[in-house]
């Protein structure tokens, strides 16, 4: 499970991947408007309505292709998520008690539903209060 972290930690570890994105060298991972990306924006209805399934444990990002930009070399990404259900083949019991062969090759969760795309990136959908840079 997630752990809440300490609001400057979050900051200085958000300040840190920035830096490196925007490096000389660095993975320059770009929104499609050629910004830097810094993050997304993920609606409530989207995570309201994957999140009212009684069946999902939580939720999938995975980095993708901007679809505006298939085909292109350039390192712009969006997010694709979904919700995820845990797997009947999984054995939490023995992955609770360190047996990690048990468990070989399977996933403790299994994406399910629908697929969901179309975030907004920040920039220019950055938050109020960015703790990347402490402004609104």
């Amino acid at each position: 499970m997630a752990s809440i972290i300490d609001p400057g930690l979050a900051k200085s570890l958000i300040q840190e991947f920035r830096t490196q994105n925007a490096a000389a060298g660095g993975p320059a991972l770009k929104t499609k408007d050629d910004a830097h990306l810094h993050g997304y924006f993920i609606d409530r209805q989207s995570l309201e309505t994957i999140l009212s399934n009684p069946k999902v444990a939580g939720i999938h990002l995975y980095l993708a292709k901007h679809h505006e930009c298939v085909g292109h070399k350039e390192n712009k990404f969006t997010l694709v998520f979904t919700g995820s259900e845990p797997n009947p083949k999984f054995d939490k019991t023995s992955a609770d008690a360190g047996k990690t062969e048990a468990n070989k090759g399977i996933a403790p969760y299994i994406h399910r539903g629908d697929m969901y795309e179309f975030v907004p990136t920040c920039p220019p959908t950055c938050g109020g209060g960015d703790p990347g840079t402490g402004g609104g």
